[in-house]
């Protein structure tokens, strides 16, 4: 017997992909808002979910003309390239390190393809989105539409999709090291083996390897509130040595990167607060949250002790890209037992989170081609490879 629900659907996706031919980053978006609702199996849910956000923000940013730590990537693309590969091992260009080793044989095999910069570019975004939707999906184990919603409109809210183009080895050592804590709870040593592969990465991901089984252990047991106070007024008190360090740690490294808004510290601060609560009120919730919490009261910990050194604190805060949205995510699974409308709070916080992205876009200081509206409602697939041509060649 035809499934007509069934026939309407794939008719939509096909006569999406047409639409696709000319209007490719309208078409991925529309596929983003409809895959969640197809009866695909769990596994090929979450793919085509991971994919095609991936394939989203990964276009968006390579039309971004190069700049910044891009520069300097574009340069070490070229460099590295002329090495073979035992020489990988010792290269070392500006920030980039030898012992951050993984990263380099990275760049080392982008540049056996592509010296231009867009290759890197591309794949490293999607990497970034790719591997963070898959971390979501391991945590929380729920696989319905409105949870994939939910991912969705997170992706929009709270990752900075231009920085994953500039702190790139970060961006990816931050979403490797989280994959690595979500297999915990099903392969130990595959877990384990990715964080300490996220190290090689971006060393900043050191401290976080080196202190998270002891954290963990402490945030699984029945005292994990009082752990968990005690760990940030020791970071207090840590704080107050920092500026005997700050002058050897910043020496080289002065530059202007900004600030962070006042309103967003508030924000992260009001969100970690409430989840804090929702773990001490919700068994279910302190259950499931326990190993990124755990990597949350680390990231706090970090934050408190490097307040009083800009750019430490500025290269940590950037994580809460990938912790904040566990905390969102709670509150509203929380919330939804609440709701007398349980299928609108998914979809209300997409398009909330949709209207940040766009606003995001626009006050962007990087230069897209265009404003966030013509960029993504209006972009032909001619304009967009005139574009690519453009920027990178």
């Amino acid at each position: 017997m035809i499934n007509f629900q069934n026939v309407i659907q794939c008719l939509s996706v096909v006569l999406l992909l047409f639409v696709g031919a000319f209007f490719p980053l309208l078409t991925l978006l529309a596929l983003l808002l409809i895959v969640p609702f197809l009866n695909l199996n769990i596994a090929l849910n979450q793919f085509f979910v991971a994919t095609i956000s991936a394939l989203f923000f990964a276009i968006i940013n390579t039309l971004k003309t190069p700049d910044s730590d891009m520069l300097v990537y574009i340069e070490a693309i070229n460099l590295v390239s002329y090495l073979n590969f035992f020489e990988v091992f010792n290269f070392s260009f500006v920030s980039l390190r030898s012992s951050e080793f993984v990263f380099n044989f990275y760049l080392w095999f982008i540049s056996l393809i592509d010296s231009t910069g867009w290759l890197f570019s591309f794949v490293s975004v999607f990497f970034v989105y790719f591997v963070f939707v898959k971390v979501c999906y391991n945590f929380f184990q729920i696989n319905s539409v409105n949870f994939s919603l939910l991912v969705v409109g997170v992706l929009f809210f709270s990752v900075t999709f231009s920085l994953t183009g500039h702190l790139v080895r970060q961006y990816m050592a931050a979403v490797s090291f989280l994959l690595g804590v979500s297999y915990l709870h099903k392969n130990v040593r595959k877990g384990y083996a990715i964080m300490i592969l996220s190290i090689f990465v971006h060393n900043s991901m050191v401290p976080f390897l080196l202190l998270y089984p002891i954290i963990n252990r402490f945030i699984r047991s029945s005292n994990w509130f009082v752990f968990t106070i005690a760990s940030l007024a020791i970071s207090f008190l840590l704080s107050g040595f920092t500026i005997l360090l700050r002058s050897f740690i910043e020496i080289g490294f002065i530059k202007n990167d900004g600030d962070i808004p006042l309103s967003l510290l508030i924000f992260d601060l009001l969100l970690f607060l409430i989840f804090l609560a929702l773990r001490l009120k919700n068994g279910i919730i302190k259950s499931s949250t326990d190993n990124v919490f755990s990597v949350t009261v680390l990231a706090v910990c970090c934050l408190v002790i490097t307040f009083d050194m800009k750019l430490l604190f500025l290269r940590y805060y950037f994580l809460m890209d990938f912790l904040r949205p566990f905390a969102i995510i709670s509150l509203l699974l929380y919330f939804n037992k609440k709701m007398l409308i349980k299928e609108l709070y998914s979809k209300l916080f997409l398009f909330c989170g949709f209207v940040v992205f766009l606003l995001r876009l626009d006050s962007s200081p990087w230069d897209y081609g265009n404003d966030s509206l013509n960029l993504i409602f209006g972009t032909t697939l001619f304009e967009l490879s005139s574009r690519l041509t453009d920027v990178w060649w």
